[in-house]
Order: structure tokens, then C-alpha cells, then sequence
């Protein structure tokens, strides 16, 4: 009899220590050990006191049967919000990174959306996730180049006088741009090319210079605003033009309209003089090229000392009488 009691004290021992297991319990990252009687993973939690949210996931699952030694892993879902394409949802995910989040959400996003916070960044409760939509367009468009107004000194027109020379048009250009939008408006517009489809042609106004003179050969006068010049010689000469060269002329002051080269020996420096299609001057400069009966006149452009080119024209040296020489420019 004894020995029948000691044999089922035995088997009631051996089968407690036989059903008592030890596992490992992972609750959304904490860890713990413990000790369960139970069969399946669903009774650990159940005995533990463990609830499951709809989108919690455990590891093995609740059926599976509990060894000695088993990791039961839970996965909490977190709550967070997602802006896309106009609107704004929240979701209970499991996963950890802002990319699966987005994935098992089914939102898709391409090389050029802008994701905040990063597809690797780890999610927490209550992230706001926003993507913005980034398109990359190409736009050409036709675009009118005003022209310019360009005014030429006109030493053959009377001051006070313009006329036209050239009616201005607008020209045409063929733009491609590369345009930035963010959720569908645009933040940013870059020009790729341009290409000219019709130049713009400028207007070209001749403004008068020539202030009004009369002309006396025979007796032997220039009359200008009142005042009265004697003609001490009068003669042809080949006129060219120049215009500045950042030097300064060969009596040390800088170049002007109304200034002109000349071959001293036929006309003296600081001479003043009637240029017919130029006006009143004063010989101010020389030239490796002024030789004789040449004068270089001065305009302030490269186009109009071009546009005058080279010319025969009547020169006339003064004096003023009855006065001091004041000498007017343009």
C-alpha cells in the first residue's frame, strides 16, 4: 500500500513538472519571462491578461501549441495620419517603417514625391505621414520680344526735329520651360530653351543736332543764336568718324560730340569750325590717318559713327566777332 502511494505521488509530481512550462513574453518591444500551464499561445494570453487590437498580430499564432522555451511576440498596432491627394485618413498599423506603412495602406508613391517624414523613418503613435504629389512638366509657349527705340544724333536735321528712319517690330520667340507643380500648383518654372523665330527690329528715331544757321559766303559770315562768325577760310575736306576709345584726345580732355581730329598743319588746334551735316566744333584731337585735308568727327556711338561713314563736306573756320567765342555743343 505504501509503495502504491509513494508511485502515484510520483506521477502527480512528474505530470505538474511535465505541464509547467517557461516562455518568453514580448510585448511591443518589452520582454518578459513567465511560467504557463497552458497548452496554446491564445491561453498564455488569456492568463496573462493580454488583449489583442484588431490590427496586433502575434507570433506564433493563438493556435499554435506552447513548448518550453517559445518567444510569443506581439506586434501593437499605432494609430497615424496620412495626407494624400486632398485628404486626410487615419489608420491602426503594425509595421514600423513609414514605406511599409504606406504600402499596406496602398499608396504608391514615385521618385519624385516628397514624403514627410522619409520612407525609412520608424513610426510612432499619432505620426503625421503627408506626401506631397510632384509632377515635372514641359511647357512651350510663343512669346513677343518688344523692340527697342534707338535715337540717332542727326547733325542734318534741326534741333527740335526727329524723324523716323526705321518702324520698330516686335519679334517672336519659341520658349521651353520645365514647370515644377506640387499637388498640382506650380512652385517653380525654369527656362530650358529659347529659340529666336523672328528678331525684333528696332525703331530708329533721327533726333536733330543742327542748330539753326545761316550761312553768309558773301559776306563773309556764319550767323548762329544771335551771334555773328567770320569765315576765315572755307574748303572741302574727306570727313570719317569716331567715337570713344577711352583715351583721352590729343589736348587731354576726353572726347565729345562737337569735337573733332585734325591735321594741324592745315587746321590748327582749337580751331573753331562749321562741319555742314555736323555743326559747330572745335578741333580737338589728331590721327595717325588725318593727314591733310581729312577731319575725324565724334559721335557718341559706334552705330552712328557708322551710320555717317565717310563723306566729302565743306568746312568753315571761324572767328566770332564782336564778342567771346562761346562754344555750344549739339
Amino acid at each position: 500500500m505504501l509503495v502504491i502511494c509513494v508511485m502515484a505521488t510520483s506521477l502527480i509530481f512528474g505530470g505538474y513538472a511535465w505541464a509547467e512550462k517557461t516562455v518568453t513574453l514580448v510585448d511591443d518591444g518589452k520582454v518578459r519571462e513567465i511560467t504557463t500551464f497552458g497548452n496554446t499561445v491564445g491561453a498564455v494570453l488569456r492568463q496573462e491578461g493580454i488583449r489583442l487590437g484588431t490590427q496586433d498580430v502575434v507570433t506564433p499564432t493563438e493556435q499554435e501549441k506552447v513548448v518550453d522555451g517559445m518567444v510569443i511576440d506581439i506586434e501593437r498596432a499605432v494609430s497615424v495620419s496620412i495626407t494624400v491627394d486632398g485628404g486626410t485618413r487615419k489608420i491602426l498599423t503594425r509595421y514600423k517603417t513609414v514605406e511599409k506603412v504606406l504600402a499596406d495602406a496602398g499608396i504608391t508613391v514615385d521618385g519624385n514625391d516628397i514624403v514627410k517624414p522619409g520612407l525609412s523613418a520608424r513610426v510612432v503613435t499619432g505620426m503625421d505621414i503627408k506626401i506631397t504629389r510632384v509632377e515635372i512638366k514641359t511647357e512651350e509657349m510663343e512669346v513677343v520680344i518688344p523692340y527697342r527705340i534707338r535715337r540717332l544724333c542727326d547733325y542734318n536735321l534741326k534741333a527740335g526735329e526727329s524723324q523716323i528712319e526705321q518702324e520698330g517690330q516686335p519679334g517672336l520667340e519659341l520658349q521651353t520651360w520645365r514647370v515644377t507643380l506640387h499637388d498640382g500648383k506650380e512652385v517653380k518654372r525654369t527656362l530650358v530653351s529659347a529659340v529666336m523665330k523672328k528678331a525684333p527690329r528696332d525703331k530708329i528715331i533721327r533726333v536733330g543736332m543742327l542748330n539753326t544757321v545761316t550761312i553768309s559766303p558773301g559776306r563773309g559770315t556764319v550767323s548762329r543764336a544771335g551771334e555773328e562768325y567770320h569765315i576765315k577760310d572755307s574748303f572741302i575736306v574727306r570727313a570719317t568718324a569716331y567715337t570713344y576709345t577711352d583715351n583721352n584726345t590729343a589736348t587731354g580732355v576726353p572726347p565729345r560730340v562737337g569735337g573733332i581730329a585734325v591735321d594741324p598743319r592745315v587746321i590748327p588746334l582749337g580751331s573753331k569750325l562749321f562741319v555742314e551735316g555736323y555743326g559747330y566744333c572745335e578741333a580737338i584731337d589728331t590721327g595717325g590717318l588725318i593727314k591733310g585735308k581729312r577731319i575725324d568727327v565724334f559721335f557718341p556711338t559706334y552705330d552712328q559713327a557708322i551710320n555717317w561713314g565717310v563723306k566729302n563736306v565743306k568746312v568753315y573756320l571761324l572767328e566770332l566777332l564782336g564778342a567771346i567765342w562761346k562754344f555750344i555743343v549739339g
